[in-house]
């Protein structure tokens, strides 16, 4: 048994080596929803929420994309036209992912699905609204409530705790401190990071980077987790054991999760495989954890 002088001195690759992903209770992480005065409520009412989510998972659209184009140069020689007239439901629930080569177009199409960039043509409704009536101020504030991304490269700010990096979606939804100070402190425990809450992300080995991105990603309880490339700067290990973080979250909590990838092993993870190809999606069929 390693003494805690022994702990403290571990390095962080050495530390993501011999640690697997503890994840606690993650019942305890439902939110009922937000009180007028923008306060979350952890706790889950026995019964309510688990009935919510089945109805949820079954019946609601959250995204849903009809004939989306995307141009860019438009009027010029070198108009180019990335994607042509993407067509896509994904429901509340879902874990599915969109797998292409590099060049398919797979960037353009989840920085349209992220609020990040608009469409050229087409339609895009998230969780029924119409995106395309929408002005940038609406954009934002819509993509901070119901988006939660998690980047390849982590994304975390250096010079703040994984604790800060954690709250600072909270701070920009106006929560009041001591609430996203709670809510950031029980979400890194969730994803194994609790003995590491208050470390800069330069003291954190590349997985562990990843945990608290994703737990950055649920700081406001967002409909959608969109994940680019979420494990292509990780080792095949680690990478795996962030999947199962992902999974956990989908199979547990209810997460609705649209991964991003090139990796068509990575894409067999989830139950719902979308293929990009050249603008277009050209097959769909189910994963093997369906």
């Amino acid at each position: 048994m390693q003494t805690a002088e022994e702990k403290k001195h571990k390095s962080p690759a050495q530390e993501e080596k011999s640690e697997g992903i503890e994840i606690t209770d993650l019942d305890a992480f439902s939110k009922e929803g937000e009180t007028e005065e923008g306060s979350f409520s952890f706790e889950k009412e026995a019964g309510e929420a688990e009935t919510a989510q089945e109805n949820d998972s079954s019946s609601e659209v959250l995204i849903h994309m009809e004939d989306i184009t995307k141009r860019f140069y438009i009027g010029t020689e070198n108009e180019l036209e990335v994607l042509h007239g993407i067509s896509l439901d994904v429901h509340r629930g879902e874990f599915t992912s969109i797998v292409g080569e590099s060049g398919s177009g797979k960037s353009t199409l989840m920085n349209l699905i992220g609020l990040l960039d608009h469409p050229t043509s087409g339609t895009y409704l998230l969780r029924g609204e119409d995106t395309g009536e929408m002005d940038d101020d609406t954009l934002s504030d819509l993509r901070g409530q119901e988006i939660g991304f998690v980047f390849q490269t982590y994304n975390l700010i250096p010079r703040m705790s994984a604790l800060k990096n954690v709250e600072m979606p909270m701070m920009y939804a106006r929560v009041p401190q001591a609430e996203r100070t709670e809510r950031a402190e029980r979400l890194l425990e969730l994803v194994g990071m609790k003995e590491r809450m208050q470390h800069n992300p330069d003291e954190l080995s590349g997985g562990q980077k990843q945990r608290v991105a994703i737990a950055r990603a649920m700081a406001n309880d967002p409909a959608l987790i969109l994940a680019d490339e979420p494990t292509g700067a990780l080792d095949s290990k680690t990478g795996h054991l962030i999947m199962d973080l992902f999974h956990k979250l989908h199979d547990e909590d209810h997460r609705t999760i649209l991964l991003i990838t090139h990796s068509a092993a990575l894409a067999e993870e989830t139950a719902r495989i979308l293929t990009l190809s050249d603008g277009r999606i050209i097959a769909e069929r189910r994963g093997t954890r369906c």
